[in-house]
């Protein structure tokens, strides 16, 4: 499944428990960030082992996707998902900043940087 803006692609791949982010994510609203809450959701709600959410490639990200992101987070928290992996770019400053606090959210979670 993808999800597919003008400077953004989202993409699900069910086999791996994994949502890739590429691009500019810079949509207007909470509520047009929606179809990814949806496919996020969905994934959480397959009750997977591990999910990875791969952000390596992601450009930029306003403040309602990084908010997306958290409320994932937090929901694959309380779904007691078995293994949650955030990776990151290390030559992406925002990343570091944005997403070193995720074991606030879940101590569990595995933050990596590539």
């Amino acid at each position: 499944m993808k999800i597919q803006g003008k400077k953004y692609l989202v993409t699900y791949n069910p086999e791996i428990s994994t949502v890739t982010m590429t691009g500019r994510l810079r949509l207007p609203s909470q509520f047009a960030y929606q179809d990814i809450v949806d496919l996020l959701d969905k994934m959480i709600d397959k009750h997977p082992e591990s999910i990875t959410l791969n952000l390596r490639n992601l450009e930029f990200l306003n403040s309602f996707g990084i908010g997306v992101i958290l409320k994932f987070v937090i929901k694959a928290r309380n779904r007691k998902v078995g293994e949650l992996i955030v990776q990151a770019s290390k030559d992406i400053t925002w990343h570091a900043r944005s997403f070193n606090r995720l074991h606030q959210l879940m101590p569990t979670a595995k933050l990596e940087f590539y």
